[in-house]
């Protein structure tokens, strides 16, 4: 069956359990649910020894789950759905792509977020993990038992902080349904399903959303093409004319090793659970005290000829302010978005990245915050950390990590100022999940790659406020209504891209 572009098909299939999230799921620091969190830490083999599996591993107790029942036919009438490619007269529901692993499909006139109904329309799959232990692979297409449950409950409790300072989430937590045999659907399939690593259990979460324009993939990115096709006539001194304050950042925009901070910088890249990175990154590229105001450069006055660049000017400094208010309130809220190492001493998990905010059309605000299944408490944080070395070579001369599997404070400040830090290099115009292909491709000239530098100052200029919990500055809401058509524009031009 041939699909359309952006499009996809799901078609029902067995089904272990449903689960209705209703708050029944809570933190319960246990000596069981410690072993629970900590069982992730390890490599599992299933089927084949010389097969490493490995499963993310957020450093934290495992949640309980109140609500014991095993089937709840309230959610979505106890039906489970997995994307695939039917025969012409198989039963299926049409729904919209949403990256690798999820779709959202519309019921009862609300769209709803089915994350980890399988790996495009192969089902569950293999990838080779990508990090510095050979033979080891990673379950694609799928949330777990331990992740599933994890986002149902951080959004849930990210969305009754924002509520308060009257932000929205872009998902709402719904539950959950845990696959059966998945395969036995596939004579009624163009294409069979895959089920690899069977014995491990696999999950699919059901969230409310408000949609999938992504702030990263789509406005940004459709925000350069508007912006690049207004300077074409522009001479680097046009540029240089808007500079009004004197500034460090547009002079040292590059890492040592020479490689531009700009919107095509792939050499960071994302994985199903979240964004990877080296640890030597962070010490490798120059990082910006966000106290320092006075390296930031304003452009917007100085564009008051030009109303329509000075709106995206202003768009991209709004832009910056509710990122940086966003980050703020997890900081107070002792809420972290899922910066951690598990598997690999030389990667760090990280989901606060500009991707994970997704864009609120006509509203009174811009972006809402989401994916949190990696997310966790500073109540519920543990070291996990062992001698990476003795684990693979099964060596009994294991090193003793004395905080293993205990609150280290120490930690927990590490991860949060790495996870800011990283966030703060996303916005300066390092960002460090957007992998090339999602990408529309074009050489930059020397005054788009300016005017980049400079928007993303005005960005960072925003980012300050918002971090700092002041009132918005910019002149957003005066002019909503020609920043809201921008905005439309821009998501036109990146509409048919997956994030």
């Amino acid at each position: 069956m041939e699909q359309e572009v952006g499009k996809v098909c799901l078609v029902e299939v067995p089904i272990e359990k449903t689960f209705l999230f209703q708050d029944q799921i809570t933190i319960d620091k246990s000596l069981s649910t410690l072993r629970e969190g900590l069982s992730y830490r390890f490599i599992q083999s299933f089927m084949n020894p010389q097969q490493k599996l490995l499963i993310v591993c957020p450093p934290t107790y495992a949640l309980k789950e109140l609500d014991t029942k095993a089937n709840n036919k309230n959610l979505f009438d106890g039906k489970g759905y997995i994307k695939a490619l039917p025969k012409a007269e198989y039963p299926h529901v049409v729904g919209q792509q949403s990256g690798m692993r999820s779709a959202i499909i519309k019921q009862n006139g609300k769209n709803y977020r089915l994350k980890g109904c399988g790996n495009g329309t192969d089902g569950f799959t293999l990838r080779k993990f990508e990090g510095d232990i050979e033979n080891a692979v990673e379950i694609r297409g799928c949330c777990f038992d331990h992740t599933v449950k994890r986002e149902l409950f951080m959004n849930r409790k990210v969305e009754q902080i924002l509520k308060k300072y009257n932000i929205e989430t872009g998902n709402i937590s719904i539950g959950y349904w845990q696959y059966g045999d998945v395969e036995s659907i596939n004579e009624n399939l163009e294409k069979n399903l895959q089920n690899e690593m069977s014995l491990v259990p696999k999950y699919c979460g059901i969230y409310e959303t408000i949609g999938d324009f992504r702030l990263g993939t789509h406005l940004l990115q459709g925000l350069r093409i508007i912006v690049s096709s207004s300077v074409t006539d522009w001479s680097v001194d046009d540029i240089r004319r808007l500079v009004t304050v004197q500034s460090r950042i547009v002079e040292n925009r590059k890492s040592p090793n020479g490689n531009p901070w700009d919107l095509n910088n792939t050499q960071f890249r994302e994985r199903p659970q979240g964004t990877i990175f080296q640890e030597d990154d962070y010490q490798n590229n120059r990082v910006f005290d966000w106290e320092k105001e006075k390296d930031n450069v304003s452009i917007t006055e100085n564009l008051n000829v030009n109303s329509k660049l000075q709106n995206i000017s202003i768009l991209y400094q709004r832009i910056g302010y509710e990122i940086g208010k966003v980050k703020r309130i997890f900081i107070d809220n002792d809420i972290s978005w899922g910066y951690f190492r598990d598997h690999s001493k030389f990667y760090y998990h990280s989901n606060a990245h500009l991707d994970n905010f997704v864009l609120i059309q006509n509203g009174s605000s811009l972006l809402a915050p989401v994916d949190f299944d990696l997310a966790f408490c500073k109540e519920e944080f543990i070291n996990i950390d062992i001698d990476f070395d003795a684990q693979l070579n099964k060596s009994s001369e294991i090193q003793e990590n004395k905080n293993y599997g205990k609150f280290d404070l120490e930690q927990w400040l590490f991860y949060q100022d790495q996870e800011r830090i990283g966030l703060e290099l996303a916005i300066g115009g390092m960002d460090m999940i957007l992998a090339s292909h999602m990408f529309l491709q074009k050489q930059k000239t020397d005054v788009e790659e300016y005017i980049e530098i400079l928007l993303r100052d005005q960005m960072r200029i925003g980012y300050l406020e918002g971090m700092q919990l002041k009132d918005d500055s910019s002149l957003f809401y005066q002019r909503m209504d020609k920043i809201q058509d921008i905005i439309k524009e821009a998501l036109n031009l990146t509409q048919d891209i997956i994030s």
